[in-house]
């Protein structure tokens, strides 16, 4: 926030886990909120936000939880689920997940699912709420190939209210994106970004927070892909 607008423009926040970035993202929209950089009324939306799971953790009833959403990009036969999203509403005992949708319930085992087949064909998200305002900063999360919207993009909010939502591509494009959109759900506040969405993107400069207590997170190959991401310098604020 110490930064002038071309400075902001031109740096990135990173952080090593997906807590930290929530809480930095937060700490920047309240901010720039105070300084009278973000306006309108704030929109509610709830996102989907990746739960980072490989295709064996996919495998295990130990990865799901309550409330999740899996995501079938395509039909999954071997386990008998259609093309779709499903929430997850219980996982039992015997190691089966109970899954809903539209009122339906369908049963899985998450055991049979083959993790070699050659399409990457589910997805874990975590619900996540967040409120935009006229002015923030997006980061998409997905892409959609009919709006040529890219993923690991940034975009900015120009106008937000309860029909839908405008927005200015990194390319510079319009699009209005009404309420319902499926890439309304595939979003972010881009102020702040983890190791596991930066692949592809870079930024002149940046500013990586880590703390010395995330020794599952704060690994060497954690390390490698963030000192990628900045071309011209990279501040590191740590506590050792």
């Amino acid at each position: 926030l110490a930064l002038s607008p071309e400075q902001r423009e031109r740096t990135a926040i990173f952080t090593a886990g997906r807590a930290d970035r929530t809480a930095i993202n937060a700490l920047v929209q309240e901010g720039l909120k105070a300084e009278g950089a973000l306006g309108g009324n704030p929109v509610a939306l709830r996102t989907l936000q990746s739960a980072n799971t490989t295709r064996e953790q996919l495998r295990f009833p130990s990865t799901y939880s309550r409330g999740q959403v899996l995501e079938a990009r395509i039909a999954v036969r071997e386990i008998g689920l259609a093309r779709g999203q499903w929430e997850v509403a219980r996982v039992n005992r015997n190691g089966t997940v109970d899954l809903v949708r539209d009122g339906k319930r369908k049963t899985m085992d998450p055991a049979r699912i083959d993790p070699n087949h050659k399409f990457d064909r589910l997805g874990l998200f975590d619900r996540k709420d967040l409120k935009l305002h006229d002015g923030d900063t997006i980061f998409w999360r997905d892409k959609d190939a009919k709006l040529d919207i890219q993923k690991s993009t940034y975009a900015r909010v120009l106008k937000a209210d309860g029909q839908s939502v405008t927005v200015a591509l990194a390319d510079r494009r319009e699009i209005t994106l009404p309420t319902g959109h499926p890439m309304l759900e595939r979003l972010d506040l881009g102020y702040a970004l983890n190791a596991h969405m930066v692949q592809g993107m870079t930024k002149p400069e940046a500013i990586e927070h880590i703390s010395s207590r995330q020794t599952n997170l704060a690994t060497q190959r954690t390390q490698n892909v963030l000192n990628t991401r900045a071309t011209d310098d990279m501040r590191v604020v740590t506590d050792d």
